[in-house]
């Protein structure tokens, strides 16, 4: 807010009325500029409190999303550990299956194509028992093996399923940036008045209205002291000039 007086120029008479009217906006611009210094003390203590808000959340999404991202890396490694155990069973389980099979069939087992890779434990217990006492060609059902029966107890056994590798939860995301709402900016510094400009004389000659005579100045009174002294000057003057006529009259020319 700026505080301005009229920009009129005045003469001296109306001087005062301006000089008035500057100490009166210069009274408001005291006023205002002192209720902005305690709005600039208020804000400046709002923008500091701000900051250490957004400091502290700041630094606590940060030490939170940390622990969470070196929990879950720790997790992660687990989870990888167990990928890496449940590969290498199922390979070892697929070896001991494919050499099983291979020796059954070289026994004389007959897989059919729908054959899974493995067969029941009860089927294994059966085919075990009839071997034991008689080597007769055993006939499967459907899609059972078939073959001596000594050649069907070589046959892997079905295993339950392994565990799975254990499930791995979703990667922490980084926080945000803060929102928190900055305190409303202060508004500019007054300015003070401008100071009113100097008053300006009347110049400016009059205007005669027409049909009237115009008349010559009149001369101001001489000083009394200088008036005396030109009049002393020409009664001197006066008795100069008789007396030399007085002694021109009475000087006869001599004769010749």
């Amino acid at each position: 807010m700026s505080y301005v007086t009229t920009g009129r120029r005045r003469s001296m008479r109306g001087f005062g009325d301006v000089a008035s009217d500057y100490a009166s906006a210069m009274a408001a611009y005291a006023a205002d500029h002192a209720t902005w210094v305690q709005q600039k003390a208020a804000y400046d203590k709002a923008m500091s409190l701000y900051g250490m808000q957004v400091a502290a959340q700041s630094s606590g999404a940060a030490a939170s999303y940390a622990a969470a991202l070196a929990a879950w890396n720790a997790q992660q490694s687990v989870a990888i550990a167990s990928g890496v155990a449940y590969s290498q069973q199922m390979n070892t389980r697929l070896a001991q299956q494919n050499a099983a099979n291979a020796a059954a069939r070289a026994k004389g087992a007959v897989t059919p194509a729908s054959y899974p890779g493995c067969v029941t434990q009860a089927q294994h217990d059966s085919w075990q028992a009839t071997c034991a006492w008689s080597s007769t060609t055993v006939k499967g059902l459907g899609a059972d093996p078939t073959g001596p029966a000594c050649a069907l107890a070589l046959l892997p056994v079905c295993l339950p399923p392994l565990p799975p590798p254990m499930a791995l939860s979703p990667k922490p995301v980084p926080p945000k940036p803060v929102a928190v709402a900055p305190p409303a900016s202060l508004r500019p510094e007054p300015k003070p008045p401008a100071a009113p400009p100097p008053p300006v004389l009347n110049t400016t000659p009059q205007q005669i209205p027409p049909g009237v005579p115009a008349s010559s100045p009149t001369p101001p009174p001489p000083d009394t002291k200088s008036a005396g002294l030109v009049k002393n000057g020409l009664i001197l003057l006066v008795i100069a000039g008789g007396s030399y006529a007085l002694y021109r009259t009475f000087k006869k020319p001599k004769a010749a």
